[in-house]
């Protein structure tokens, strides 16, 4: 949502929800008393997770921390739909896999300096929202967030990575935390009871299955954050195996977007916020 929204918006979406845990004059408030304050914020909703006392995402090659961490993956949801978030060995990260770790993370360190370099605005308003960035093993999944675990993603063998597929999987979860936020501050459910009944299910941009709306809508963002990165600086050329070629994804994002406004509930069930952010999704789609 960083660049749909624009960098002023993102940083207006984080600060707002850190603002009343900023200490002295919020005018004269530097970067680091934002990160702090945005911390002890993330504290006051999710206490299991331990709080970051530095700038940029910790990453993550400590076993305790590790496991303390992921346990905020774990969290019990009527929206999980898929068998594989009931799944308890989803992750592997014990001490036969600590030497692989150390070398993801090692390689992760390099690969974020090198694309700091590249869009020095983003990565530096990543480094505001994203606080761990964690490197497990699992069979299910490259890469994840979580609404229990704000400001923590994971990043499975990012070694095995394209550099593009590995940028992009970056945006994609920092993506999901963006939003998060923007749901705490607006909503985006007229409903949250009536989410999780198939009959209020569409279709998801990325899978292409009937799925929860918030996953539907996840996917959407997703996917145009990643389309709009591509047009910022990466191009629309590169090897992009995790999410396909640019074409094949607008084409399912318009039908996604379709699907959701051929809704019979579609007004019933999503907040004008959400039906802004499609609206802009869709304006979005146009170019491609």
């Amino acid at each position: 949502m960083y660049y749909l929204l624009g960098d002023d918006a993102s940083h207006t979406t984080l600060c707002r929800l850190a603002a009343p845990y900023l200490d002295g004059d919020i005018t004269r408030a530097s970067r680091p008393s934002w990160k702090n304050a945005y911390n002890r914020y993330l504290s006051s909703r999710q206490p299991h997770i331990p709080r970051r006392s530095g700038w940029g995402p910790e990453l993550v090659d400590d076993h305790a921390l590790e496991e303390r961490l992921i346990r905020g993956f774990y969290s019990e949801s009527e929206l999980d739909d898929l068998p594989r978030y009931r799944d308890a060995t989803f992750f592997e990260h014990g001490d036969t896999l600590r030497a692989e770790i150390h070398k993801d993370i090692e390689y992760l360190g390099g690969a974020l300096d090198e694309f700091a370099a590249r869009d020095p605005a983003f990565w530096a308003f990543f480094g505001l929202l994203v606080n761990f960035i964690l490197c497990p093993r699992s069979r299910y999944s490259r890469g994840g967030a979580d609404s229990d675990a704000i400001g923590v993603i994971y990043m499975c063998e990012p070694r095995h990575l394209s550099p593009q597929d590995l940028y992009e999987l970056l945006v994609h979860e920092s993506t999901h935390n963006i939003y998060f936020l923007d749901e705490r501050i607006y909503g985006h459910y007229r409903s949250y009871r009536a989410l999780p009944d198939p009959t209020n299910w569409c279709r998801a941009v990325m899978s292409g299955l009937q799925r929860p709306l918030d996953k539907v809508l996840h996917s959407l963002l997703v996917t145009t954050e990643v389309l709009l990165h591509r047009e910022h600086n990466l191009g629309h050329d590169g090897d992009t195996r995790i999410h396909g070629p640019t074409r094949e994804l607008a084409a399912s994002a318009r039908e996604s977007i379709a699907t959701l406004r051929a809704m019979p509930n579609y007004h019933a069930l999503l907040t004008d916020r959400a039906i802004h952010l499609i609206d802009r999704c869709a304006d979005v789609m146009t170019a491609f």
